[in-house]
């Protein structure tokens, strides 16, 4: 399918080309051919104005000659003498005026003039000759002075025998002769355009003259006895033959409007660019236009030949060429380029075809290995964009944690700081502590001591009571003893009996209260007991916390040892910490360049992709899963089913060798870069 798409386009690409060459060239062919015939049909139209020139100025130098003929012909200014001395007498003249008309009609007829005339000096018609609107000959002589006595005959055209008898004709019915000359007879030769019934005429005048003696001058004079009058039509026969001269048709203009020619339908004279008339302008002094004329035939080139009288211009003679001709002539030659142009695609369509072949296989070879590449270089650069993304993104969190741990780490030194700070005063105070606990134990044993002393000394007073308890006992017993004996002894022994019961109320008095403080001394001595034993509690605690407050000094002290040790190392762990973090920093500066470079390997890929699918697009079709029909790597899961974008016709080519380059350095930047952060890590 490739091979084939291919093919076609490596034969419809050149023979495009060829194509184009043969239009362009067709065009330019044809422009410069259409270039070519116009400036020739230009110089054409220049050279049969010429040709029209060169024939009026045959004409005038014909007429010239013709008229200066009939004005010495047969001793005319003569007979124009005896005609007027003798004119009163139709007898006498008719010969000599027959003889004149016909040979003014012999010679006018040898040159070809249309009209021919002979004026008397005082304006009177002699004799003349003409052309009739139906090519019948026409001449005649005026008999009588005062017009009358008009004898013409006539004869067809072409015979120049005698013709019919002269006649007597009532008027002379011509656009061009009078009975009598209108205007001032002419005094001088002379040749002139003019019109005359609508048509363009080309007129000539040659004075009559005779000797005659002047009493004047006492001699000889020559004296003018008449005018000979000639008048050339410019009409179709010129037209004629300026077409065969110079192959253009031809019309004649009296005026603007058509007279004569080939062209009829061109009624009315074109003069665009024509100059204005200037003084003193002869044939050869005309200045002649070239334009263009569209008529209902067609468009036609024409050349203009204006012919001028005093009173301006007169008529033209315009030579004409249809733009139909020239448009025959480059068909003819599109056909020759036609030929041509097919020999050369029957030429051209089998190289094509073998370049075609031999072509095709090598880029299609070359296209499936570039395809193969394309897909590598594309997933590659998908894996080294995603490591690049996650090593960056990784590079930036592991940064910013660092930045919180260095943080931290500033926190803990200073609460370091502060513990060892404190520990320093808390050692401090337990020193203070230490010493008032010392001082402590120090009375408390001495309130031990003072305790056994009251101990010892309250059982002593037990002692002591017990002793007072024992003699108030006695006593008593003493005192029982007596008032027995008292009793014994009667009135004798009253007063003793009652000493005797003072003394027993005394014992028991004081058996009471020996009692009593044996009970306080007692409860007492259990309080000395219970408070000796708390004050032995309390030393032994005392003792105890004295030991402790030994260990927590120690222990103080330790902290404080510790505290500025762990502050030192946590100095320490921070400025590792920061040294990580300029490394952990430059890392991932280094990660963000290669995730920089992975994107512009990507973007590569990308565009290496969008060369190849624009090659397959060129070349036609693709293998099944490769870059044409399947997602790039790198877009599946975001934008699938998107595509990759087709350059622009014309940017692949020059791009190519651009984006390897690009590529290369992109790989090299990422080489570089990964090479880089594995040192600093």
């Amino acid at each position: 399918m490739r091979s084939t798409s291919l093919k076609k386009k490596l034969i419809l690409g050149p023979l495009a080309m060829v194509f184009l060459v043969m239009t362009t060239s067709a065009a330019v062919v044809l422009t410069v051919i259409w270039k070519q015939y116009d400036a020739g049909t230009q110089e054409r139209l220049r050279q049969a104005l010429h040709i029209v020139e060169v024939e009026l100025l045959e004409r005038q130098r014909d007429l010239d000659a013709v008229v200066r003929q009939m004005a010495t012909a047969g001793d005319l200014g003569n007979s124009v003498k005896y005609i007027g001395q003798f004119w009163s007498s139709a007898a006498l003249v008719a010969e000599p005026l027959s003889a004149m008309a016909q040979g003014v009609e012999r010679l006018a007829r040898s040159a070809g003039l249309w009209k021919g005339a002979v004026y008397a000096a005082d304006g009177r018609l002699l004799a003349f000759y003409a052309v009739g609107e139906d090519g019948r000959y026409l001449s005649g002589y005026v008999a009588e002075p005062d017009g009358g006595g008009l004898m013409t005959k006539s004869a067809e055209a072409g015979n120049h025998g005698q013709g019919s008898p002269w006649e007597e004709a009532n008027e002379l019915r011509d656009e061009f002769l009078r009975i009598r000359y209108q205007g001032p007879i002419p005094q001088k030769a002379g040749i002139w355009f003019d019109t005359v019934g609508g048509k363009l005429c080309l007129v000539g005048v040659q004075p009559v003259t005779v000797e005659e003696y002047s009493s004047e001058s006492d001699g000889m004079i020559r004296a003018q006895v008449a005018v000979v009058v000639g008048v050339y039509l410019l009409g179709d026969e010129l037209a004629e033959r300026i077409r065969e001269f110079s192959g253009f048709s031809t019309n004649v203009f009296a005026g603007d409007r058509w007279s004569a020619g080939d062209l009829s339908a061109y009624g009315r004279l074109k003069t665009d660019g024509l100059e204005s008339h200037r003084d003193g302008w002869g044939i050869e002094d005309a200045p002649v236009t070239l334009n263009t004329v569209k008529l209902s035939e067609g468009v036609y080139y024409q050349g203009i030949f204006p012919v001028y009288n005093d009173a301006g211009l007169v008529g033209a003679l315009a030579v004409l060429q249809s733009t139909g001709a020239v448009r025959a002539n480059v068909l003819q030659v599109i056909g020759m380029l036609g030929i041509v142009y097919l020999v050369c695609l029957a030429v051209t369509v089998p190289g094509v075809l073998v370049l075609a072949s031999s072509l095709t296989r090598p880029i299609s070879k070359a296209i499936d290995v570039l395809e193969t590449e394309a897909e590598k270089v594309a997933s590659a650069s998908a894996h080294v964009s995603e490591s690049s993304a996650r090593l960056a993104e990784g590079a930036t969190q592991q940064a910013a944690a660092l930045e919180e741990t260095s943080a931290s780490l500033e926190e803990m030194s200073a609460t370091t700081q502060n513990n060892a700070e404190a520990a320093k005063e808390a050692d401090g105070i337990a020193q203070v502590a230490f010493g008032q606990v010392e001082e402590a134990d120090h009375y408390m044993k001495e309130l031990t001591e003072s305790m056994g002393q009251i101990s010892q000394a309250s059982e002593d007073t037990w002692k002591i009571v017990k002793t007072i308890d024992e003699i108030a006992f006695q006593t008593n017993l003493l005192a029982l003893n007596a008032a027995v004996e008292a009793a014994r002894a009667g009135e004798a022994g009253a007063g003793f009996a009652v000493v005797a019961d003072e003394v027993r109320n005394l014992a028991m008095r004081a058996a009471d209260a020996a009692r009593e403080t044996t009970r306080l001394i007692e409860d007492t001595l259990g309080k000395v007991r219970a408070g000796g034993n708390l004050v032995d509690e309390t030393a032994k605690v005392f003792e105890a916390l004295l030991g402790t407050f030994r260990k927590v000094r120690e222990l103080n002290r330790e902290i404080a040892t510790s505290s500025e040790e762990q502050a030192l190392g946590i100095t320490q762990i921070n400025k590792a910490v920061t040294e990580m973090d300029r490394v952990i920093q430059s890392n991932a500066e280094a990660a963000e360049e290669s995730a920089s470079a992975a994107r512009e390997l990507k973007e590569g890929a990308v565009q290496l992709q969008r060369v190849v699918t624009t090659l397959l697009g060129i070349v036609g079709g693709g293998k099944k899963g490769k870059v044409s029909g399947a997602t790039p790597l790198w877009r599946r899961g975001h934008d699938e089913g998107r595509g990759v974008a087709r350059l622009p016709e014309g940017e692949w080519q020059g791009g190519v060798k651009d984006l390897v380059e690009d590529l290369r350095g992109a790989m090299a930047r990422h080489r570089g870069l990964n090479k880089g952060g594995s040192t600093d890590r």
